[in-house]
């Protein structure tokens, strides 16, 4: 009986670890997902690690600009983040297919943040979180300011502070915009209660 109750506890053993070797998908998502609370630059390592992309130079302000606004220009294998193709092509054909030039930064913010405000909210991947321009202004605001310390923690330079600087003055400005031109971007009016 003691040799079965061995070999039973090794087979189990066993198990556990070939199940926690693989990971699906959804379980590196959720790793992500629980990561986040570290340092960025740690959460664009395993972004990228999960994701499958090559994890060439680490781009500390990408990674960070990314997490805020929710969107890449650089192609990733993943539903939840915004994939920019048209501003990809523009980017690839003025940088002479340069991928450096695909990383999100000051210089290409206000681009990238104008072409996602203008997706309509049906064309946006459903995991990616489908919201009106001004409330998924408002969600990065608070990824902003909720992340900004950790940010600065995490790369003290002077493109990490100005890419965060532009960053709250373009939602700033898009905000106002919408408040008072409300036809300017797609679905963009925003719910008013229903009075009688």
């Amino acid at each position: 009986k003691k040799m079965k109750k061995k070999k039973q506890k090794k087979a189990k053993k066993k198990k556990k670890k070939k199940k926690t070797k693989k990971l699906d998908h959804n379980t590196q998502e959720d790793c992500i997902k629980t990561i986040l609370n570290t340092d960025t630059e740690e959460v664009v390592e395993v972004e990228e690690a999960a994701m499958g992309t090559p994890a060439k130079k680490k781009d500390p302000v990408n990674g960070a600009l990314r997490q805020i606004f929710n969107v890449t220009v650089a192609p990733v294998p993943s539903n939840e983040v915004v994939h920019l193709k048209e501003l990809e092509q523009e980017i690839r054909e003025e940088s002479n297919n340069d991928e450096d030039a695909l990383n999100l930064n000051a210089e290409n913010l206000e681009r990238a943040l104008s072409t996602r405000l203008f997706f309509p909210p049906a064309n946006i991947p459903a995991a990616a979180k489908r919201e009106s321009p001004m409330d998924y202004l408002l969600s990065c605001m608070k990824r902003l300011d909720r992340n900004k310390d950790r940010y600065l923690k995490m790369q003290d330079s002077d493109a990490m502070k100005e890419a965060l600087k532009k960053s709250k003055e373009y939602i700033v400005a898009y905000a106002t915009t919408m408040l008072r031109e409300p036809d300017t971007f797609p679905s963009s009016h925003p719910k008013l209660p229903n009075t009688v």
